[in-house]
């Protein structure tokens, strides 16, 4: 008996090349859906970068503008002139310290004497406030001062919006 023998012959155009729709499809899909995860991630790192900016920057100011205040009140001999916007102090050696809440710039200045005030808060916030006095008995000499710092904000966006208030009550010392 004869057998044949089949020899088979691959056709070079037959040839698989590239990619098929379904491949392609499910390429693109895998890929979006990591493309999507990874650029979540980003914007929460972002998003949280600018949160936690907008707490330091009104984190400082606060620190900053307590500092300064408890500092000259303390060392102060006497309340000159109290009102919710301006306290002056009398400090030794007759010098005299103003504090002013600019309600117009929305900022809080010193001023020393008749030198040029200076702004106690930085650019990036808005500052409102008022002092009131505490003293209810003739020994005690208390000051209140109402403090609200405000995170500006040009974009009105709600995400970067960020408040801190707070009351501080310091004492003169001197006596």
């Amino acid at each position: 008996m004869l057998r044949l023998k089949f020899i088979r012959i691959e056709n070079p155009i037959r040839k698989k090349k590239g990619f098929t729709l379904v491949e392609m499809v499910i390429y693109l899909a895998v890929v979006s859906f990591v493309l999507l995860v990874v650029s979540g991630f980003f914007y929460n790192i972002l998003l949280g970068w600018s949160k936690f900016n907008s707490r330091s920057e009104i984190s400082y100011n606060v620190n900053f503008i307590e500092k300064n205040l408890g500092f000259y009140i303390r060392e102060a001999q006497a309340i000159q002139n109290l009102s919710p916007e301006t306290l002056v102090l009398l400090l030794p050696m007759a010098q005299t310290i103003t504090f002013h809440f600019d309600t117009t710039q929305q900022k809080l200045t010193r001023q020393q004497n008749s030198d040029p005030a200076v702004d106690l808060n930085t650019d990036k916030v808005a500052v409102r406030g008022s002092f009131s006095n505490l003293s209810h008995y003739p020994r005690s000499r208390n000051i209140l001062v109402n403090l609200e710092i405000t995170l500006k904000n040009p974009g009105q966006g709600p995400r970067w919006q960020d408040k801190v208030t707070t009351e501080l009550s310091f004492e003169l010392r001197s006596r």
